[in-house]
This record gives C-alpha cells, sequence and structure tokens, in this order.
C-alpha cells in the first residue's frame, strides 16, 4: 500500500512538473514585455545612400596666369620721401622725378630716384621744373637753380649737358612727356559712385574696358580705382589697397599691398614698377613695388 501511494505521489509530481515547464514555452502565452521594446532602433541611417559623413566635393583652385605666367607685385623698397599729393608717378627710361615736398618751405627741390628708390641729384639741386628722362638719360630743366628763363639739360646727377632755349625745353617736354607712355589700344570709362566737395570723383565702381575699335573687353569689375594698361596688365585699387588686373579682367593679385589713390591720379605700372604711397603717421611716404612674372 506505502509503494502504491508512493508511485502515486512520484506520478503526481511528474506531471506538475511537465505541465510547469509547457507554460514557459507555450507560443500563446502573452507577451509580458513593454510595448515597442522588441526592436532596437536608431536616429541615424546606417544606409550607404543617406550616409552624409563624407566631405563635400570642392572644385580645384586655378591660380590667375598671364600668358603662362603667374604675375605679382612685390615690394622693392618703402622710401622716407614723401609722396606729392595729386602726382601720378612713374618711372621713364629708369629714373623717376618728382618735387620734393618734405619741406613746403624750401620750393624747387627736385628729386630724381632709380629703381631702389636710390635719391640721385645732389641736395642742393633746385628748378622749377624738370621733365622726363629721355633713352639717353638725360632730363630738360626750366628754372635751372631757381634762375629765372634758365634753360638746361641735365643728367641723372644733376649735372648740366649743356645750355638750351625755352623753345628746346617745349620740345623736349612734349617728345618725353608723361603722355606718351599711355598705350592707345585699349581705355576705359567708369561710372563715378561718390565726389568730394569740389565735385570731383574720388570712388569708382562699374569699369567698362573696350579696345580702339569700341568692342567690349570686360566690364562690371566693381573697383575704387584703375591705372592705364602696361603689357595688358593694370594696378587697381579695393578698399585702400592695390594689385593687379589683366585686360581679360582676372585679378591677377588681389588688392592687399598699401598705395591708394588721389582724385583724378593714382598709382601705374611703368617699366614694371608701381610708385605708391604708404601711411605712417598721417604722413604719406613713397614706395616703389615691381611686377613681377614667374
Amino acid at each position: 500500500m506505502k509503494k502504491r501511494l508512493l508511485m502515486l505521489m512520484s506520478l503526481v509530481l511528474l506531471c506538475a512538473t511537465v505541465l510547469s515547464l509547457g507554460a514557459c514555452t507555450d507560443p500563446k502565452q502573452p507577451n509580458t514585455s513593454e510595448p515597442g521594446t522588441n526592436e532596437p532602433k536608431t536616429s541615424v541611417s546606417t544606409s550607404e545612400e543617406n550616409n552624409n559623413t563624407s566631405e563635400p566635393e570642392t572644385e580645384e583652385y586655378v591660380e590667375p596666369m598671364y600668358d603662362g605666367r603667374k604675375v605679382s607685385l612685390q615690394t622693392v623698397v618703402e622710401t622716407d620721401f614723401v609722396h606729392p599729393a595729386g602726382w601720378t608717378l612713374r618711372f621713364n627710361n629708369g629714373y623717376c622725378r618728382f618735387e620734393d615736398e618734405e619741406n613746403l618751405d624750401d620750393p624747387g627741390k627736385w628729386r630724381v630716384i632709380d629703381y631702389e628708390g636710390n635719391s640721385l641729384l645732389p641736395d642742393d639741386f633746385r628748378a622749377a621744373s624738370v621733365s622726363n628722362y629721355n633713352k639717353d638719360g638725360v632730363a630738360a630743366v626750366e628754372g635751372y637753380m631757381l634762375e629765372s628763363g634758365k634753360y638746361v639739360e641735365i643728367d641723372s646727377k644733376g649735372n648740366v649737358v649743356r645750355e638750351i632755349t625755352g623753345q628746346d625745353y617745349s620740345d623736349f617736354d612734349d617728345d618725353n612727356g608723361e603722355n606718351t607712355y599711355h598705350p592707345t589700344d585699349m581705355g576705359w570709362y567708369a561710372e563715378s559712385t561718390e565726389f568730394d566737395e569740389n565735385g570731383e570723383a574720388n570712388n569708382y565702381s562699374n569699369f567698362h574696358y573696350f579696345d580702339k575699335d569700341g568692342n567690349i573687353l570686360f566690364d562690371g569689375q566693381v573697383i575704387d580705382y584703375i591705372s592705364y594698361f602696361s603689357n595688358g596688365i593694370a594696378v587697381y585699387e579695393q578698399d585702400g589697397k592695390i594689385g593687379l588686373v589683366s585686360d581679360k579682367g582676372d585679378i591677377l593679385f588681389p588688392a592687399s599691398l598699401e598705395g591708394h589713390s588721389f582724385p583724378n591720379s593714382g598709382p601705374v605700372i611703368s617699366e614694371d614698377r608701381v610708385v605708391a604711397f604708404r601711411i605712417e603717421d598721417n604722413t604719406d611716404y613713397m614706395v616703389i613695388y615691381e611686377v613681377v612674372s614667374e
């Protein structure tokens, strides 16, 4: 009897165990997990099509060239000479002449400088007027040593070559004047945007360049000043700095060097040199730049 009772109890326990295991594995049992947590979710798409982590494509920079050359503007020398107000200074046959305005109480003091900014005339040289130098390295002088009616020709060091007449001086100045260095195959006009109290234009925009037949070469450049072209390159000014622009409208050298223009005058390229000015202690000092081709 006891054996039967023990076997019956063992059988009951075995059935209970089997039933318990079946309840745990029954697919019909309700899901007790929180809703929405069955599948993991991410906020960033991992598909290749939506991958925005790659860097954007950039166009290859092409450095502006002129006739296959890289052109830049480099400082030669910052001089101690005061830039004469209203003058457009240029080199002619290796020399640049100007009236020294450092001391306004000492009129008639002229200077001649070379490409490196060296002053060539003796300190006591005086004249009413000095012309540009010709290809022989000679300039015509009016009022030599401030003597009225005395005309001479001088070399680069101020030595008198010979005495001349007033008519000789006029002929010499006409043949070697600044206007003969302006190119005639290109021109430009500009729309004035600002005027000073005298009605003089001091800022420009929308420059239009044209050839001798009137054909527009390029236009629409918004800048403050531009010179005549020399071998297809001109000086331009923007926001008080100067740079270089080609006759095709390409900025060859960005406006980054000092060289402000005066109303109706400004720096020009002559013999690969640009005579501009720098401002220091409210004084305009001359600076010489070189147009360099690489």
